[in-house]
């Protein structure tokens, strides 16, 4: 019980991880991270 439930967990982060990374998000949040105006948010984000 405790393996499978490992398993759906590790399965369900890896999923979760891959559509982030191959969304659309990431050309967004990296566009927002390089402008200069989000220096108050990079350092509150940190």
């Amino acid at each position: 019980m405790t393996i499978n439930a490992l398993i759906i967990a590790l399965a369900l982060a890896i999923l979760l991880y891959a559509a982030v990374a191959l969304g659309p998000r990431p050309q967004r949040v990296r566009v927002r991270i390089e402008a200069p105006r989000d220096r108050r948010y990079r350092r509150r984000y940190r």
